[in-house]
């Protein structure tokens, strides 16, 4: 799972003190990528490397992009090879989040907890613009995901205790 995997690969740049976007740490995260990669997902990414890495040094030396910049669009072009429909999956993933998901038995810490994780992974699916900043959910969006989910027994308690469930 690509959303999972970018996940680990951001704790791992972490760990490596190599989390910032300056060139150098560019090179390290790189150097990462390609040592942690295998298989079709290693050749797609070096592929699209390499293609924007041409590109790059076909334009005017004062439009070229930093290497930073160049590798978060890889990153972001490597992740659409692994999305069937990657142009809608971030809004199906939040349609998903806002109208599916069910407390159940579930602790609401524990619910919380999951659900901005899952806001947090929406960050490494692919989009047309990797430079705009991430479409995360919102926190009045997570409130209103965490009201719609408490079942209906709950929610009869917490109106019968006089609080509101926000």
């Amino acid at each position: 799972d690509w959303v999972v995997f970018r996940e680990s690969l951001e704790q791992l740049f972490e760990e490596n003190n190599c989390a910032s976007q300056s060139n150098t740490h560019a090179h390290q995260r790189h150097n990462i990528i390609k040592s942690v990669l295998d298989g079709r997902a290693k050749n797609v990414y070096l592929a699209k490397f390499k293609e924007h890495h041409e590109l790059n040094r076909a334009e005017r030396e004062d439009r070229r992009w930093t290497d930073a910049r160049i590798l978060t669009a890889v990153l972001n072009d490597t992740a659409k090879s692994f999305f069937t429909n990657w142009q809608g999956s971030l809004r199906m993933q939040k349609q998903y989040m806002r109208n599916e998901l069910v407390m159940g038995n579930t602790k609401p810490s524990t619910f919380i907890e999951r659900l901005e994780r899952l806001n947090q992974l929406l960050r490494f699916f692919p989009v047309a613009d990797p430079f705009r900043d991430p479409d995360i959910l919102t926190e009045e969006e997570l409130i209103n995901i965490v009201n719609n989910s408490i079942n209906g027994e709950w929610r009869c308690h917490i109106m019968r205790s006089g609080r509101r469930p926000d």
